[in-house]
C-alpha cells in the first residue's frame, strides 16, 4: 500500500492577530487597575510584557497575511490568493507566477506589488494608512531588533540616531494615551510612556486598517472579516 502524505495549512496571520488583541486588551485591564487603585495594583513588568508583546503581534499579522496571501497562489482550496479567496482565475494565475520571486521583497512593498501586477489601485507611500504602517514597521524592529544605548532621560531622544529620534517624535504626533503606569513620572517618552494601552491599540488599528486597504483594493473579502464580525478583533 502506498503511503499516504498529509499536509496541512495554518493561518498564523489569524494568530497574530489574536495575540496583538488579546495582550492589547490585557494591558489594558492592568492599566485601568492602576487607576481604580490610585497605583496600589498593577506589575509594570507584565505591562510591559503585555505591550511590547501585542506591537510586535501587530506588525507580524501584516508579515504573516502577505506571505500567506503569495503562499497560497493557485492553490484552488485555500483562502487570500488561493481558489477560495474571491480572486478570479486570471489573477490567481498572476500572483502564482510572481510568488516564487518576493522571498527578498519588503513586508510593506509585498502589498504594493501584489495591486501593481494586478493593475488594482495602489497603497501609495504617501499616504496616511502607509505612513502609520512604515511607522509601526520601524517600532517593531526597534523592539525586535533592539541595540542597547544610553539615553537622555529626560526626553527619550536618541542621543544621535536620527532615525530612531524620528521614529520617537512621529509616535508621539499619533496622539495616542501614555501608559497610564508612567504617564504622571518622569521617565522618558520611549519606551516607558509611549509603550501602553494607546500604543497597542493604535498598532492594531494601523495593521487592521492596512490589511484592510490591501483587500479592499483587491476587491475581495478579508480572510478575517468572520473573526472582525464576531468581536474578536478588538483590542
Amino acid at each position: 500500500m502506498d503511503d499516504v502524505q498529509i499536509y496541512v495549512w495554518h493561518p498564523f496571520s489569524y494568530d497574530h492577530a489574536m495575540t496583538a488583541c488579546t495582550l492589547s486588551r490585557n494591558c489594558g485591564r492592568l492599566e485601568a487597575e492602576y487607576t481604580a487603585t490610585a497605583g496600589k495594583k498593577g506589575s509594570p513588568a507584565e505591562h510591559m510584557a503585555y505591550a511590547t508583546g501585542s506591537v510586535i503581534a501587530s506588525f507580524c499579522f501584516l508579515e504573516a497575511s502577505i506571505n500567506e496571501f503569495y503562499a497560497a497562489a493557485g492553490r484552488e482550496d485555500l483562502q487570500s490568493a488561493g481558489g477560495c479567496g474571491g480572486l478570479e482565475a486570471g489573477d490567481l494565475g498572476v500572483i502564482a507566477q510572481v510568488a516564487d520571486a518576493v522571498e527578498k521583497v519588503p513586508t510593506l512593498e509585498l502589498f504594493r506589488l501584489a495591486l501593481t501586477v494586478l493593475r488594482r489601485p495602489l497603497l501609495y507611500r504617501g499616504t496616511q494608512v502607509y505612513a502609520d504602517a512604515d511607522l509601526l514597521r520601524r517600532l517593531r524592529n526597534e523592539l525586535v531588533h533592539y541595540t542597547p544605548r544610553l539615553l537622555p532621560a529626560d526626553t527619550g531622544e536618541s542621543g544621535g540616531v536620527v532615525d530612531r529620534r524620528k521614529m520617537v517624535e512621529q509616535l508621539r504626533q499619533r496622539g495616542f494615551a501614555p501608559s497610564a503606569f508612567f504617564a504622571d513620572s518622569s521617565n522618558p517618552y520611549f519606551p516607558q510612556k509611549c509603550l501602553g494601552h494607546g500604543c497597542t491599540t493604535w498598532a492594531w488599528k494601523t495593521a487592521l486598517a492596512f490589511a484592510d486597504a490591501f483587500y479592499s483594493g483587491l476587491g475581495i473579502t478579508p480572510p478575517y472579516e468572520n473573526a472582525r464580525a464576531a468581536g474578536r478583533l478588538e483590542p
